[in-house]
This record gives structure tokens, sequence and C-alpha cells, in this order.
């Protein structure tokens, strides 16, 4: 990672919640963001919200909470050249780095004392904005915002409905949902220009709501629930055909009313 992009070190970890420590379980996730239509589609959606942005392959973009690196390996992949993450997990960056990624090791909390404001055009926060209490969530905005160039963007994507509570939440350490209304506030009350929010899947929305119920009549069953997430390889045609229908949404380019995750684009200007 270029040194200009670097402020104060920083402390070092702040563990905090529940982190996932299982080598294992990363490496069901790193194995699955390569075809899994969840992942597929939103490594898409963020790709495709950044070329609307950008015609600029040279923009610097930030994954925040990168995990194994499957989304910054795909914006490489299409072409993005400076391209960087961090993560809490040590497991989860050992991955990434296999990948050839620049991660560090880093918790979301000290993000401010690591790198110099406006250093930035893109942030991402997939799926990392449950880890911080309810009360650093706008200062860590905040911060992003402080990060950003002048038209720089933040892209989050947030599980939201508690409905879609599941053995996945559990294992992945999310320890709370959001809804739209809570975002939508969250934003508002920022810096930020709150330029798109939307919910997806809606298709499939059923499908997942269906097997989340199961889940949680199994845990009040008292049967124990499985050690792994239900982020699990499909069959190649069942992965196609779930693939093609979350196409359908991404292309469409419309913000649906319903679905297990809200996609937020966040603009500085």
């Amino acid at each position: 990672m270029p040194e200009i992009l670097f402020g104060n070190s920083g402390t070092g970890i702040r563990k905090r919640n529940v982190v996932i420590n299982s080598p294992l379980e990363y490496k069901r996730m790193s194995d699955a963001e390569e075809s899994h239509w969840w992942y597929l589609t939103l490594h898409k959606m963020v790709a495709k919200t950044i070329a609307r942005r950008y015609r600029d392959k040279e923009i610097n973009i930030l994954d925040a909470g990168c995990g194994t690196g499957g989304l910054l390996k795909h914006l490489s992949n299409q072409g993005y050249k400076n391209t960087f993450g961090f993560d809490v997990s040590s497991h989860a960056i050992a991955m990434a780095r296999s990948k050839n990624i620049a991660a560090e090791l880093l918790d979301i909390r000290s993000v401010c004392t690591r790198y110099k404001k406006a250093s930035f055009d893109v942030i991402i926060a997939n799926d990392v904005l449950y880890f911080p209490s309810r009360t650093e969530l706008k200062p860590l905005l905040e911060c992003f915002y402080s990060l950003l160039k002048k038209t720089g963007i933040v892209i989050i994507n947030v599980p939201v409905l508690d409905v879609f509570t599941g053995e996945h939440d559990k294992l992945a350490g999310v320890n709370r949902r959001f809804t739209k209304t809570e975002v939508i506030e969250l934003v508002q009350n920022t810096s930020f220009r709150l330029k798109r929010c939307g919910h997806w899947p809606f298709i499939l929305s059923p499908v997942i709501l269906a097997v989340r119920s199961f889940q949680r009549l199994r845990s009040q069953l008292g049967i124990p629930p499985k050690d792994r997430s239900d982020i699990k390889p499909h069959s190649k045609i069942t992965n196609t055909f779930l693939n093609m229908f979350c196409n359908l949404e991404v292309y469409s380019g419309l913000c649906f009313p319903f679905g297990s995750s809200i996609f937020a684009l966040l603009a500085k200007e």
C-alpha cells in the first residue's frame, strides 16, 4: 500500500463483539466468493456502482472489512489498480494476501488514525457496520467522510430485518440487523448525501425467509445448529439459476422494497 495513504499507525487492534475465529469458516467463505450467487451479485453491484461514478481505473479504493479479499480481487480483475483492504481477522488477511491483495490487520474503529484525510475515492463497507456499537456508527461514517477525496463515495451493504435472522448470523458475527429507516436516519445525521438505498435480493427473499424461519424453528425446538454458515456451494445449475434472478435485479437499476440486505450509496457531494 502506498506510503502516502498512511497517517498515524494507530494503537493496533481493538477486538470486541463477535469475530469469526475459524480458519475453516473463512476458507469456506473464500471458496464461496468465487462462485456463490450472493457474492457474485454483491461484487457486481459494487463494481457497477463504481463504474457509473468513475471511468478512471487509477482511483484509490479501500475495502473496510475486506474479509478474504474476494471483492478486491474482483475489482482488480476489472482493471482497478489501486485497491486496498483491511480486516480484524488474521485468518482473513492471510487468505486475502494469498490472492495478492494489499490487505492489513486493522479494526474498523482505528481507520481514521491509520490513513490520511482525502486519501480515497471509494470506501466500501460490506457487512461490517453491525460490529461497531450504535453510538460509534455516526463518528465512523464521519471518519469515512474525512478520508474521501472531494467527489468520493461510500458503498455499504448491511443485513436488515429480524425476520431474516438465521444460523448464518451467529456464525458470521451478525449481532444485529438494521431497518431501511435506520439506515436512512443514520446517513441523514452525517455529512453525506444518500444517493441510493434499496433492499436486495428481492426475488429470492421468500426462499431466504423460509430457510431462516426453519432455522429459527429448529433452534426453538432445541435442535443444535450446524457448525457452519449457510453460505455453501450449490449445484452449478442451481447457482446459475439463482444468479440469473439476481442479475435481473442488478440490471434493472431499481430499488426494491424487501430483501435480506440493504445496498446503499453515500456521496460526499
